[in-house]
């Protein structure tokens, strides 16, 4: 039966066809570095999807996932995650994005995308991300089992307290390797000395094992507040914003003596 949210993403087992003229052929990778909080040397890097022109992509996944475009959009840039990291490899972990959307919709196409990935990168991290619900927890176990045949972990992106990525069960049913707390909502605990709401995340995180990423950190203010919160891994324009993969940095010179 088809999703009520799916709307021309033509599928056929492991094949999608491009049912729009909507720019996603522009889609590029650029990547952005996670960095350990301890030393600031670099962990991997978030590829992260751009396009000419556009300074969000935000309104355009809200499109692309009321539509089922998305898949399409997901499965296209792991392809080009490929394309760039063969050409020109990274160190660390890569992570990069899917919508729960694409997980119900078109698991299969998704991972045939992905698997090659494999090759070209140490490590590779799945982000499941936030702004979709998840329709079936049992397609999304079954999507995590089979990602972690590929030798991939998980991750939950934007992470707060309000959303079901978060909530015990959740995260004790899928054990996921990495937590990335949202942005906005790290911001405002900064801003607002809300230490509570992210130390209680952490602990909900590592009860699980997994590794917590606060993103957003733009000054190093920030930078030793979280650190000495507990998250281990850190993302911010205090390091680098995404570059081209030809531009990303080996060491962020500021954090070196």
């Amino acid at each position: 039966m088809r999703s009520p949210f799916y709307n021309g993403c033509a599928m056929s087992g492991t094949q999608i066809a491009d049912p729009s003229e909507d720019g996603i052929a522009h889609i590029r990778p650029y990547f952005q570095p996670i960095v350990e909080s301890k030393t600031g040397n670099i962990f991997g890097a978030e590829a992260l999807l751009r396009m000419p022109g556009i300074e969000t992509c935000d309104a355009l996944f809200r499109r692309w996932e009321s539509t089922g475009e998305v898949a399409l959009v997901d499965t296209t840039m792991a392809r080009r995650i490929h394309t760039s990291l063969a050409a020109h490899p990274l160190p660390g972990i890569i992570t990069l994005n899917v919508s729960a959307l694409t997980v119900a919709l078109a698991p299969a196409a998704y991972l045939t995308a992905v698997a090659p990935l494999a090759q070209v990168a140490n490590h590779v991290i799945i982000e499941i991300t936030e702004t979709f619900p998840v329709l079936t927890p049992k397609a999304l176990e079954s999507f995590v089992r089979e990602c972690k045949q590929l030798g991939f972990g998980i991750a939950f992106d934007d992470c707060t307290p309000a959303h079901e990525f978060c909530t015990p069960s959740a995260l004790h049913r899928i054990c996921p390797d990495m937590i990335k707390l949202d942005g906005a909502f790290v911001t405002q605990c900064y801003r607002t000395g809300a230490n509570d709401a992210i130390s209680n995340m952490i602990e909900l995180a590592r009860s699980t094992g997994a590794l917590v990423v606060a993103e957003h950190i733009e000054t190093l203010e920030m930078w030793s507040w979280a650190r000495d919160l507990g998250a281990q891994l850190l993302q911010g324009y205090c390091f680098s914003p995404a570059v081209p993969v030809t531009n990303f940095p080996v060491i962020i010179p500021h954090l070196v003596g």
